[in-house]
């Protein structure tokens, strides 16, 4: 039975933010009997970009910068995400079975299969999905929020939770 941990930060930068999550994730390589549950928030606003992303392709770096946005990189990957007014979770575990599976998509399930549960509880009729990609006119991918991968959470048709 694997050791869970819970960090509450609060608001950080987009540097500070991603930099805890690297050292977490590191700190859990070396002991991979831990989880931890990362829950932390923005401040200022940050767009953060995929592990993969072409920042030049997304974005307009001179007017995220003039509007006072933090830009960062996520060691992970997915796509653009603006981060202001929100809840962010992170959650840290060994891959190789256990609580979360043995693959990613078994993980990413699971952890969806909890989040709905909770937010049923609060009064939110969310649901998992199959996924769709939803593309620009110019064809080029939409943004993180506005289009749903597999094992992602949705209420009333849009999508509310992203991993």
């Amino acid at each position: 039975m694997p050791r869970w941990y819970l960090l509450d930060d609060g608001p950080m930068s987009g540097a500070r933010n991603m930099c805890r999550d690297e050292y977490i994730f590191g700190r859990v390589r070396e002991d991979p009997g831990m989880v931890i549950l990362r829950t932390y928030a923005f401040d200022p606003p940050c767009i953060s970009l995929g592990y993969h992303q072409k920042a030049e392709k997304v974005l307009d770096r001179e007017a995220v910068s003039e509007s006072g946005i933090d830009l960062v990189r996520r060691i992970t990957g997915g796509r653009a995400l603006l981060h202001q007014d929100e809840f962010t979770y992170c959650i840290t575990a060994s891959s190789g079975g256990g609580s979360f599976g043995k693959g990613l998509g078994e993980c990413f399930l699971r952890v969806a299969e909890v989040l709905i549960e909770a937010l049923k509880t609060l009064g939110v009729e969310a649901e998992l999905t199959g996924g769709r990609r939803d593309e620009t006119p110019s064809g080029t991918i939409s943004p993180c929020l506005a289009s749903v991968s597999r094992y992602e959470i949705t209420a009333g048709g849009r999508k509310i939770v992203g991993s």
